[in-house]
This record gives structure tokens, sequence and C-alpha cells, in this order.
């Protein structure tokens, strides 16, 4: 999807719900793809997730962020948020399984059973070789961090 169109779309559904003292802008996430920021009333997109996605999803996206907005802070993705995700279409799941639009920089792998636990776009500061992280799956306990940055 076009950055001018979702801009668009964003305020559009923003004015349609009632969110006339909130603003909308992009950013540069790599990790998420919206935010609804309460204390500066934003609701934000990455753009490399709009850029990556096409319209139904944004909107999905657009709309999940407003419902935080009409929750309120304290409302977290708990029952009240839910009920007003609903209501609006919006999808009630905390992540999404959309193309963020970047490749990672690093990923980190379970050494016992091979399978590729998390991306990260910038080094993870743990040690997880140390013995006190375990992959839930298999039980492992050693872990290998491929770098992808060449």
């Amino acid at each position: 999807m076009r950055l001018e169109e979702a801009r668009e779309l964003a305020e559009i559904l923003m004015t349609a719900h009632g969110l006339h003292a909130w603003r909308f802008r992009f950013d540069h996430a790599r990790t998420r793809v919206g935010v609804c920021r309460y204390d500066e009333k934003v609701i934000g997109l990455s753009k490399y997730y709009v850029q990556a996605n096409d319209a139904e999803e944004v909107r999905g996206t657009i709309l999940h962020e407003i419902a935080h907005a009409l929750a309120g802070p304290a409302a977290g993705h708990g029952a009240k948020w839910k009920a007003i995700a609903r209501k609006l279409g919006a999808p009630t799941e905390r992540c999404t399984r959309a193309d963020t639009g970047v490749d990672p920089k690093y990923t980190l792998w379970c050494t016992r059973c091979g399978k590729r636990i998390r991306d990260y776009h910038r080094k993870p500061r743990r040690n997880y070789d140390s013995g006190r992280f375990r992959h839930a799956a298999c039980g492992g306990s050693r872990f290998r961090l491929t770098d992808y940055r060449g």
C-alpha cells in the first residue's frame, strides 16, 4: 500500500470513530507494525509494514490501534479492548503474521531441535548460552545466533 493512501485511510477512520483530537504519523519501526501513544494522542504505523502489505491488512492494523485509543491505556489487550475491537471489525490478535517489510539482521536458533526461535533487528544483549533460558517447545538450552549482515 502506498503511504499517502494509508495516511488518508487512517485519518478517515480516526475521524469516523471520534478521535478528533488525535493525530496520525508514520515511523521507522522494524519490530512492530502499529502503536497507540496515549500521552501524545498519536496513532502510528511502521512505514515498512505499510509498504509491504495491502490495504485490507493495513486497515485492520489501523482499526486495532483505534480500538486501543478508545479503550484507554489500562485496557491492554484485555476484555474491554477486545469488545471494542470486535465492534470495529479489527483483528483481536496481539501480533500479526504479516510481512513487516524488513529482513532481520540476526536470528536465534535452538541447537537441540533446529527451530528458529526469534528474529532480531539488533544484536541481543542476553547471553542465551548461560543455561538460564529454555526453548519451550523442546526444552533445549543451547542456542546459535546467525548474523545476516554479511
